[in-house]
């Protein structure tokens, strides 16, 4: 765990698999947890049992527009607008 590796899982539509993964993952508080729009995953996966949660629609908010001018927060803004990420596609983007 030297922060070298990050790993994208996505749970939310794999109920038999959600209870394992609060269990090892969302609890452990050595695993940093990085969501936008915290709160709405987090109701599904482990509220506030839930450790090291890092939640970027929050940071984002808490910067000054005139420090950050963003036209929205955004999933899809923030890594065009930071990064210099064009062309995301959020095509396997669902939601329940």
């Amino acid at each position: 765990m030297t922060g070298d590796s990050v790993y994208i899982l996505a749970v939310l539509g794999q109920p038999n698999v959600i209870v394992d993964f609060i269990e090892q993952i969302m609890v452990n508080a050595s695993i940093e947890k990085v969501f936008h729009n915290a709160n709405y995953d987090l109701r599904v996966l482990g509220n506030k049992k839930a450790k090291n949660i890092t939640c970027t629609l929050k940071m984002a908010k808490g910067i000054a527009y005139h420090i950050l001018p963003l036209p929205n927060y955004q999933l899809k803004t923030l890594p065009t607008v930071l990064c210099n990420f064009h062309g995301i596609d959020k095509e396997e983007q669902g939601s329940d």
